[in-house]
């Protein structure tokens, strides 16, 4: 790094975060400089509004892979947030508690444990977390059909349906909400007394609402998430620390009929974390404030790379936003340009390819020729093509790699190209039998003369045709 010829660099973070969140300054400043090694003279001072700037996503309904996560401990660092909320357990909707399908019905928890007697909690293929320093979220008593389908024992049978766990058989309704605020009390103790950690509870409303709020302990920190319950400024105004995860601005499960992404412009000129809805229900005075931690994002969708092509500009929006507290005067335009500039930091979550030109391979069959047999790239990229168990030939007056072995592979070790490029190729199928034709370490393509599939994090998605690919197409 070059300051100038005679000055030097000091960063003084008072503790070990600040030092970090320092070099993410001078790094972001160093990757814009048009040399990549220059930074201005000068000193700074900087500081984070809100203590907590976090984002959460939802790993019950949708595994995300523990090296996905940790590329994402990276990338959130590179934007100075400070907090990975795991949303470790969840469920597919029971409408009834008379449905007998909910054995066999959607559940995922993600923490495995060595310990015989919890085999089978954490189900699929390796799809648990062993450790991370994380906010873990156990989602409870309600969302628990994990819990349920492992021991049906703790199932709500005939008092709620079965996503709800057991907390008193014989009561009614109203009863069940009251020992609703003995169980969160009574884990809250529990995480502290055996394991030194405050609890975080999500959700407000009828849990806390007066007369009952005081049954709640006020070192439980509260995840504010929906504004028709109840409203931060009565949590902050009761004692409790808040988190502002408000369902709209922050909250998003894209693909369920709601809102498929944060709209970073509109966060960027008129939201902060003190903002919930209505000015009724907003957080106004200082005293209120000093109770306002900070805020979430949240992301859900069918691949680790959807989410991230929604999340990747929220991340930095949000970041923004919690380290500067309110942007009314940012310049929109100007602040994505930056974005674009400073880039996602040492991870590749975009799935970017370096290319010399807009084609990243351009692949041409020679059979003439001292190429003869061989793939070429006659990009100006040249990747080396390597073949195993084809064979070259002409097929219709056309140049043509033939598939007939198992297992047959043109190889390119490219890895895997995110979104935003377009694949072009002829294929004709021989049979109707699904074969392989594009894959790598992330995910599949296959293809039959009628269908393809496209799996990718242990789900299968099939694209049906309206016609059957008989010939060269």
């Amino acid at each position: 790094m070059v300051v100038d010829h005679t000055c030097w660099c000091n960063l003084d973070g008072g503790y070990p975060a600040g030092i970090y969140y320092g070099t993410r300054a001078i790094l972001q400043m160093l990757v814009q400089a048009k040399d990549k090694s220059t930074l201005r003279v000068g000193s700074t001072l900087d500081w984070p509004d809100y203590e907590l700037r976090g984002f959460m996503i939802d790993d019950g309904r949708k595994f995300f892979p523990l090296s996905f996560l940790k590329e994402y401990v990276k990338f959130m660092g590179w934007f100075k947030m400070n907090t990975f909320h795991l949303h470790l357990n969840d469920d597919d909707f029971l409408f009834s508690p008379n449905e007998t399908d909910w054995r066999t019905k959607y559940a995922g928890f993600r923490l495995h444990s060595d310990d015989p007697a919890w085999s089978g909690l954490a189900r699929g293929p390796n799809e648990w977390k062993i450790a991370l320093t994380i906010l873990p979220e156990f989602d409870t008593p309600a969302h628990a059909l994990a819990f349920t389908q492992f021991n049906p024992k703790l199932a709500s049978n005939g008092v709620l349906d079965q996503s709800y766990l057991n907390l008193n058989k014989t009561e009614t309704y109203n009863l069940m909400k009251s020992e609703f605020r003995d169980y969160v009390d009574t884990m809250a103790r529990y995480a502290w007394e055996k394991h030194g950690k405050h609890a975080n509870v999500w959700g407000t409303g009828i849990e806390f609402n007066q007369p009952y709020h005081d049954s709640i302990d006020t070192n439980i920190t509260i995840s504010h998430w929906a504004n028709w319950e109840d409203s931060g400024k009565n949590l902050t105004d009761w004692g409790y620390k808040v988190i502002n995860i408000n369902d709209g601005p922050t909250y998003i499960v894209p693909k369920s009929g709601g809102q498929d992404n944060i709209n970073n412009a509109y966060m960027l000129k008129i939201w902060d974390p003190t903002i919930f809805g209505s000015p009724a229900i907003n957080i106004n005075t200082v005293a209120e404030k000093a109770n306002l931690l900070a805020a979430y994002n949240l992301g859900k969708t069918t691949s680790r790379w959807e989410t991230h092509r929604i999340i990747g500009d929220t991340m930095a929006t949000m970041a923004q936003i919690l380290w500067n507290g309110s942007q009314n005067e940012t310049d929109i335009s100007a602040f994505f340009e930056s974005v674009k500039a400073v880039g996602q930091g040492p991870v590749n979550l975009n799935l970017e390819i370096p290319t010399k030109e807009e084609r990243i391979v351009d692949l041409v069959v020679k059979i003439k020729g001292e190429a003869k047999g061989e793939i070429l790239d006659v990009s100006n990229n040249h990747h080396t093509a390597k073949l195993h168990g084809v064979s070259v030939s002409t097929i219709a007056g056309r140049p043509a790699v033939i598939f007939s072995k198992k297992p047959s592979t043109v190889s390119l070790n490219l890895g895997t190209k995110g979104f935003n490029n377009t694949l072009a190729m002829w294929v004709q199928p021989s049979s109707n039998t699904m074969g392989t034709l594009l894959s790598s370490s992330d995910a599949t393509l296959s293809l039959s003369s009628s269908s393809i599939e496209i799996q990718n994090d242990n789900y299968t998605y099939p694209v049906s045709f309206n016609t059957t690919l008989s010939s060269r197409t």
